[in-house]
């Protein structure tokens, strides 16, 4: 339990709930199991079609702690980065604290750890926890993180993938999100990654505790693990359209390995026939891809794109589909070499 300075701090958490009838009640009581007592929450029902309300109006209707819970009930489905923005709107915390409603708090202390580490490093705008995967048979897979500090450390991690870019499990300043207006990108998905990269240039400190706070569910019926379509696509190429600007400001091989990422991804999923693009897609992703071919006379590119190759999940599609262009020729030098 924190001292008394610390629980002068008011803790936002945000829920939005959408068919997650199966997973909601965990979500809640791990909530509820909280010992910082100066919470509230915010449950965003965002047009549920299932009944996961009324799992949350059970739990809401016996509990009687220190927490103040307020539902936002939504009459139309805007997924996800419309009900995180609903939430924010709707919030009086100090810090906003956003948890997937299919995901859960490990520990009882998860929000309490996070203010301690407010109250050290008070400069902070985003504060992150470890996570741990879990999937439908309880497996776990525990992330690795790493202490960061500056606006530099925080753009090569990110850009690296050094820890997982994702809004959950972060206390994040509501100021910090109020005045640089980083509400999140309606119309996409990958929505996380693009309000990470759009907190790029504001970040001036951030901190990754060493505590596991909380199991990200590997939920199979998750908009992540849905049938890739059009969609995908576009909002990989928001994300290029986002950072190539980058590239010219800092050459940094950190932003030529994310950028060169989301390009192979593009191309990936034009290789695919289930994904439905025009021609406006073709000519965006020709210009997208001719900045990349701008920067891959750089002399570190060439350990950048092994580390795509290496961790990128479309790593057997970019082998098995080689996309037949100059611009990612040194695909055939890759495949040459393994």
């Amino acid at each position: 339990m924190i001292n008394s300075t610390g629980n002068s701090i008011l803790v936002s958490i945000i829920i939005p709930v959408f068919n997650v009838e199966r997973y909601v009640e965990d979500c809640l009581n791990s909530v509820i199991a909280q010992d910082y007592a100066k919470l509230e929450c915010v449950i965003v029902n965002d047009d549920t079609q299932d009944s996961s309300m009324t799992v949350v109006d059970r739990i809401l209707g016996s509990y009687c702690g220190p927490i103040s819970f307020k539902v936002i009930n939504k009459t139309f489905n805007e997924v996800l980065s419309s009900a995180r923005n609903t939430g924010i709107i709707n919030s009086n915390g100090q810090y906003v604290f956003f948890i997937d409603s299919d995901d859960y708090l490990i520990r009882s202390d998860a929000i309490s750890t996070f203010v301690a580490a407010a109250l050290q490093f008070p400069e902070a705008e985003i504060i992150t926890g470890r996570y741990c995967g879990v999937n439908e048979s309880d497996n776990y897979a525990e992330s690795s993180m790493l202490m960061l500090e500056s606006n530099c450390d925080y753009q090569h991690s990110l850009l690296f993938m050094h820890f997982m870019g994702t809004a959950w499990n972060r206390l994040i300043k509501k100021d910090f999100i109020i005045h640089n207006g980083l509400y999140f990108d309606k119309g996409y998905i990958y929505e996380d990654h693009i309000w990470n990269i759009r907190t790029l240039p504001y970040v001036t400190l951030h901190v990754v505790i060493p505590s596991t706070t909380y199991y990200y569910r590997m939920n199979p019926d998750g908009i992540m693990k849905s049938t890739i379509h059009s969609k995908s696509f576009k909002s990989r190429a928001k994300i290029a359209s986002m950072v190539s600007p980058l590239l010219n400001e800092n050459r940094s091989s950190c932003y030529i390995f994310y950028y060169a990422y989301q390009l192979l991804s593009l191309s990936c999923l034009l290789a695919l026939p289930r994904v439905e693009i025009d021609e406006s897609d073709i000519k965006q992703y020709k210009k997208l891809r001719g900045i990349l071919v701008k920067y891959l006379s750089f002399s570190n590119w060439m350990i950048s794109f092994d580390s795509v190759l290496l961790y990128s999940p479309f790593q057997s599609l970019l082998i098995n589909k080689i996309i037949r262009d100059k611009a990612f020729s040194l695909l055939l030098r890759y495949r040459d070499r393994h």
